[in-house]
């Protein structure tokens, strides 16, 4: 059986942002799997379950975590241990291979080919962030406690060594005990650096000193702050989770511009690169090309967003 992680724990954002990503999961992935949310909010799950009617319910477990067990989850109140401690509960329970994925982020393609990864024994991590020693200096004010921490014999790390981005983490069952040193690792190099990356850090680390980790950006679109995105992948489903419908025409109405705008548009969660790129040169934003497009669809949705600006002027009193 393949699995699916998500923790929703001790923010309840995390609740609407994982809603949200699972209805780009059943959209992309394909054939048997589970996907199994740790929270402490599971309520607010089966609420929303309960209003929309999934048909991909039968598929969900809800893994209800304790508040007393969220507080010995967080280090410190350092809260990114809890993703440690959620698949380190994963294995002990299911004894299968992990895949975790953040809450903010989203799926642009089927992800079965990252279980064949897994499943040789290779590491699964979100993007290359940059070399640790980077990290350090964008963090840390004494650069030689920190280089005299990477020289811990029980880690040996080194300069060379990457840091990656941990929205994604694909481990193999059999190196379910490397937790533990990815747990201590986190909890020291915070404890020293007060780190917001030290979890990151940690998982490349341990990771790099055991084998290959291989980077799933072409998988996966994280938004983190920018929760508008969230918003329109509700719209392209037509379903939206709290108050983000309302938040939706509030967010248009900035731009002198209504629902009837997108209706327009006809777009769908797979054009979805599309829809945002046109959003941004509506609204003058500062924007990377989006890449491996389709020039012919890019014409054609840009034809129907002047188009459709045109009849939303024209109906403007």
């Amino acid at each position: 059986m393949k699995y699916v992680i998500y923790s929703a724990i001790h923010n309840k954002k995390l609740v609407t942002e994982t809603l949200y990503s699972m209805l780009t999961l059943f959209h992309k992935m394909k054939g048997d799997f589970k996907v199994i949310i740790y929270t402490n909010y599971a309520d607010s799950f089966y609420k929303e379950f309960e209003k929309n009617n999934f048909e991909f319910l039968s598929k969900i477990i809800v893994e209800e975590i304790s508040k007393s067990t969220v507080n010995d989850w967080v280090y410190n109140g350092y809260p990114y241990t809890i993703k440690i401690k959620v698949i380190e509960h994963f294995f002990n329970k299911y004894k299968a291979n992990a895949l975790f994925i953040d809450s903010d982020f989203y799926i642009k393609n089927d992800i079965t080919p990252l279980y064949d990864m897994i499943e040789n024994k290779e590491f699964v991590m979100y993007k290359y962030a940059r070399p640790v020693y980077l990290t350090a200096l964008l963090g840390i004010e004494d650069i030689g406690t920190f280089y005299t921490f990477l020289k811990h014999p029980n880690y040996a790390v080194k300069r060379h060594h990457i840091h990656y981005f941990s929205g994604v983490l694909g481990i193999n069952y059999k190196y379910k005990n490397v937790l533990d040193d990815v747990y201590a690792l986190c909890c020291q190099f915070y404890k020293i650096t007060r780190n917001h990356s030290s979890e990151e850090i940690a998982f490349s680390y341990v990771f790099q000193n055991i084998g290959k980790i291989n980077v799933a950006k072409s998988f996966f679109t994280g938004y983190g702050s920018q929760q508008f995105k969230r918003i329109f992948i509700g719209y392209t489903f037509n379903t939206f989770f709290e108050n983000d419908k309302r938040y939706l025409e509030e967010l248009l109405a900035l731009f002198n511009l209504k629902v009837d705008f997108l209706n327009e548009l006809n777009f769908t969660y797979d054009d979805l690169k599309y829809l945002l790129n046109i959003f941004y040169k509506h609204v003058n934003a500062d924007f990377e090309n989006i890449k491996n497009i389709d020039q012919n669809r890019y014409d054609e949705y840009m034809a129907k967003y002047n188009d459709a600006l045109k009849n939303q002027l024209s109906n403007t009193p």
